[in-house]
């Protein structure tokens, strides 16, 4: 065996590395930049999301498949528990404020099917 070659652990978290990284890159991306992402790579999860604010949230009536979960995680969403909702941080981070919600303070729509 090639000493200088991969295993497949080490391929495994470069994989895993790589993934990290695009998920924090994404996370830095305005809300259009990942609607327009969401249409194309996860448009199951178009109906459920809604614009708060500079924010993304999508709150699925169901737990979702496993592949959009994951395909939610690449682009930058995490799972917020308290909320029950998918966020996007559009690009914007502001400290928490537990005591509002936002939808109240924001408002909140939904993201069209297709971009005008």
């Amino acid at each position: 065996m090639n000493a200088h070659a991969e295993t497949p652990t080490a391929t495994a978290d470069a994989d895993a590395t790589r993934a990290r990284e695009e998920r924090a890159r994404n996370r830095w991306l305005d809300a259009d930049t990942i609607a327009d992402a969401l249409r194309e790579k996860a448009p199951e999860a178009v109906p459920y999301t809604r614009r708060v604010g500079a924010w993304l949230w999508i709150e699925f009536p169901a737990v979702p498949e496993t592949g959009t979960r994951e395909t939610l995680k690449a682009l930058g969403f995490s799972w917020n528990r308290n909320r029950g909702a998918w966020q996007h941080p559009g690009g914007v981070w502001k400290p928490a404020n537990r005591r509002i919600d936002p939808r109240q303070v924001y408002g909140e729509e939904p993201i069209a099917e297709a971009r005008p």
